[in-house]
């Protein structure tokens, strides 16, 4: 058999369709040349796949695997051959759409129990170590409705009330001020704040950061800065008894002065505890 030979223009164009991650069979196809042929020419000319798989493209793979897209339709669509195809979304726990079963490794998982022993305040990487997981199954069960993760607010709350604090480079007072952040919602407890007047006037932001100067804020009625020279434990400085909205104007104005004593505080925060325990 005569091989026909390579023009100039062959190569380029083989090699631009590669380069706009065409597959082999679709190059195959463009040019009226045979697999191996285009295989070969682009090992020759000293192309190579990039195997490596982006954020986005895992995404698409996923989303077109949900249209019940093929194996094969999804590496032509994306630029990706079959195999490498089928490769990734099996270790990341999926199976073809044409296989007739939407089952996979993970749905082995008890994830019943997975979820219970996370609720009980697991962090996500002792999920992972408990359980002997990969992030890839985490991902699928989120995706297949079988986990449900903490939110980062959620994670900030129980990592607050297991003593597990943010870890941080600054000291003195700016490491105080950190430990003495809200880490809850206001939503959460809409009889002790009154949320009328974040409607109203909204959420107080910077000038760079959407310049609602006149609007509402969170304010320590035991400040921050009396909580420091005072030595006061900052649990008890962010917790929610602490806490009360205000115009951000007023709240400036307050600067570091305080508006209850440490027994009135450790007091509301008993009321608060024993009505919000459960």
């Amino acid at each position: 058999m005569v091989r026909k030979r390579w023009s100039k223009e062959e190569e380029e164009k083989a090699s631009v369709l590669f380069k706009n991650g065409k597959s082999y069979s679709e190059i195959s196809f463009i040019l009226n040349r045979t697999e191996v042929a285009i295989s070969s020419k682009i090992k020759k000319l000293g192309l190579t796949k990039n195997l490596e798989w982006t954020d986005s493209e895992i995404k698409k793979a996923i989303f077109l695997l949900n249209e019940k897209k093929s194996f094969k339709e999804i590496g032509k669509l994306i630029g990706k051959s079959q195999d490498a195809v089928t490769r990734k979304m099996h270790r990341l726990g999926y199976k073809s759409k044409f296989t007739g079963k939407r089952g996979t490794k993970y749905a082995n998982y008890d994830w019943t129990n997975i979820q219970k022993e996370y609720d009980k305040g697991l962090s996500y990487e002792e999920l992972l170590k408990e359980f002997g997981l990969s992030s890839h199954a985490i991902i699928w069960a989120k995706d297949n409705g079988k986990i449900k993760m903490r939110t980062n607010s959620e994670g900030l709350k129980l990592a607050w009330a297991n003593g597990k604090y943010k870890v941080s480079d600054k000291e003195g007072i700016e490491r105080y001020r950190q430990l003495c952040e809200f880490k809850f919602s206001v939503k959460d407890y809409p009889e002790e704040f009154n949320l009328k007047l974040i409607q109203e006037h909204g959420w107080y932001q910077a000038a760079n950061r959407g310049n609602n100067l006149n609007g509402v804020s969170r304010d320590h009625i035991i400040s921050v800065k009396f909580g420091f020279e005072n030595d006061i434990d900052p649990k008890l400085i962010a917790h929610p008894a602490n806490c009360r909205l205000m115009r951000h104007t007023s709240n400036q104005k307050k600067n570091i002065y305080s508006n209850m004593s440490l027994e009135e505080l450790k007091e509301r925060i008993e009321q608060w505890d024993e009505k919000y325990s459960t």
